[in-house]
C-alpha cells in the first residue's frame, strides 16, 4: 500500500521543524562529511523530502535524480530548487508495479537519508532493484534508524513510559510521521542491512549519526543549550561514529559488486 497522506501534511513545515534547526543542521552535516560523492555521478535520491540534499549533491557537481512518494513533498522541493540541474520525480519504493519505470536507466550512486528506507515493506525487494540500476562500483549509502537508540530509550524511561522507550523493538509498528499522521516502519539493525544487500553489495562502512545528540523531538531541549549540544556534536563527528549499535540512525556505505 502507498501511502502519501502523512508526507503530504508535513511538507511545508517540516523544514522549520527539523532541516533549519540547530539539530537538523548537524546532523545532516555529520551524514554529507561521509557521502562519497564525485563530481559527475549520476545520483539517485530515494526520498528527497523538500530537497536539501538534492541541492547539496547537485553543488558537487552530481547529476540528481530527486525521488519522493509525496507529491506535497516534491512540490516543496521543486520550488527550492528552480533553476538547478535536478530531475524530480514521484516513487514509492513500496509500489512495486512502478519499478518498471526505470528502465535500463543506471546510477553511479543513491542515497536515503534518514530512515527514509525504514518505511520499505520488503527490503531485500528494494536491495535487488537498486542492483539493477547501478553500475559497478557505483556507491550506495543509506541512513537508516537503529533498532535501538541509547537516547531515546533513557528519554522515555525517564518519563516512565516503558512502551515508547522499546518500541523500536516492535517491527513493522505504527509511527509518527508529524502533524498528526503515522507510517508503518521497520528497525533493521546494521547487520541486517548489509545481510540483506550483501548478494549485490560490498560493505565498506558503517557510522553513528546521533550518539550524544538526540533523536529530532528533542530539537527544543538542543535549542535551548547550544554550546553543551555543541560539545556533543563535536563527539558524535569523531569518536561517536563508532557506536552505530546504540546512535538514533546509523549510515552503511557500500559498493556495488
Amino acid at each position: 500500500m502507498t501511502i502519501t497522506a502523512p508526507f503530504d501534511a508535513t511538507a511545508h513545515d517540516y523544514d522549520a521543524t527539523f532541516t533549519d534547526t540547530l539539530l537538523g543542521r548537524w546532523l545532516r552535516d555529520i551524514v554529507r562529511e561521509r557521502i562519497p560523492v564525485q563530481a559527475g555521478d549520476r545520483v539517485l535520491e530515494i526520498g528527497c523530502g523538500t530537497g536539501e540534499d538534492a541541492l547539496w549533491l547537485a553543488q558537487k557537481g552530481a547529476h540528481i535524480t530527486a525521488t519522493d512518494m509525496s507529491v506535497g513533498m516534491l512540490r516543496v522541493a521543486e520550488q527550492k530548487a528552480s533553476g538547478q540541474a535536478v530531475t524530480f520525480r514521484q516513487f514509492d519504493v513500496n509500489a512495486k508495479e512502478t519499478y518498471a519505470q526505470w528502465g535500463k536507466q543506471t546510477f553511479d550512486g543513491v542515497f536515503a537519508n534518514f530512515g527514509v528506507l525504514n518505511c520499505a515493506e520488503d527490503l531485500p525487494v528494494v536491495a535487488e532493484f537498486l542492483s539493477q540500476h547501478t553500475t559497478p562500483g557505483a556507491w550506495v549509502a543509506l541512513v537508516m534508524m537503529n533498532p535501538v537508540c541509547a537516547w531515546e530509550i533513557g528519554w522515555h524511561l525517564a518519563k516512565l513510559d516503558v512502551r515508547r522507550a522499546f518500541r523500536r523493538l516492535k517491527p513493522g509498528h505504527m509511527a509518527h510521521a508529524g502533524s498528526g499522521e503515522q507510517i508503518r516502519v521497520w528497525y533493521p539493525s546494521p547487520g541486517q542491512v548489509r545481510r540483506t544487500f550483501a548478494p549485490w553489495f560490498e560493505h565498506e562502512a558503517t557510522h553513528a549519526i546521533g550518539v550524544l545528540l538526540p533523536p529530532s523531538y528533542v530539537s527544543h531541549v538542543v535549542a535551548r543549550y547550544p554550546r553543551t549540544f555543541g560539545r556533543l556534536a563535536a563527539f558524535d563527528r569523531t569518536a561517536g561514529t563508532r557506536f552505530y549499535n546504540l546512535s538514533d540512525h546509523y549510515l552503511i556505505v557500500m559498493r556495488r559488486r
